[in-house]
């Protein structure tokens, strides 16, 4: 299923993408291991190495990728409108998120 998230061809037609199959199956396996035998290779780290490709990207610009991610991909969100008020929130949690990661 996941290379059958399909391009996204006119601004008009992110409502029907984000209720795609695809599109939900992506959102729900995020954190997922792409292959079960690298479990540290999951999707959402997929994204930011290409996001990121020569690497070392700030704990702030990882939880941006990561907080636009969601919101585009998310089928609930209603929105794939790149607003401080919904984008902040989210960062938040990813950097708190990281910092515990530190201390576990």
């Amino acid at each position: 299923m996941p290379n059958d998230l399909p391009t996204i061809k006119s601004v008009g037609g992110w409502t029907v993408w984000k209720q795609l199959p695809a599109t939900e199956w992506a959102f729900r396996h995020l954190d997922e291991p792409i292959d079960p035998s690298n479990e540290s290779q999951t999707y959402i780290v997929a994204i930011l190495k290409k996001v990121f490709p020569d690497g070392f990207p700030s704990n702030n610009s990882i939880a941006f990728t990561m907080a636009v991610s969601t919101v585009f991909l998310d089928p609930n969100s209603g929105t794939v409108d790149i607003h401080k008020r919904i984008i902040m929130p989210k960062m938040m949690i990813y950097l708190v998120s990281s910092i515990l990661m530190i201390f576990i």
